[in-house]
């Protein structure tokens, strides 16, 4: 199974399905609050993470296949990003 497969089958149907049972803030201050915090929170942890898992792949303390994985950036493959 490829990393991409991986996400596509275990990660996407639950987050579909909790996008679609989501309920939208009553008010639209706390909406754009949202809004604004789930981008941030996603930069903040993809900036820290990032060198870590570089550097852990070059060590190759972990690796991936390269039948199973899309392309790379740095060392680490796309998919890891995309999670």
């Amino acid at each position: 199974m490829s990393y991409l497969t991986f996400h596509l089958v275990f990660l996407a149907p639950p987050i579909a399905l909790m996008l679609f049972a989501h309920r939208r803030p009553e008010s639209f201050d706390d909406d754009l609050r949202v809004d604004l915090a789930i981008p941030l929170i996603c930069f903040i942890a993809l900036s820290y993470t990032t060198p870590w898992d570089n550097y852990l792949v070059a060590q190759e303390i972990w690796w991936y296949g390269p039948d199973r994985v899309i392309s790379t950036i740095g060392h680490v493959p796309v998919e890891e990003y995309l999670f």
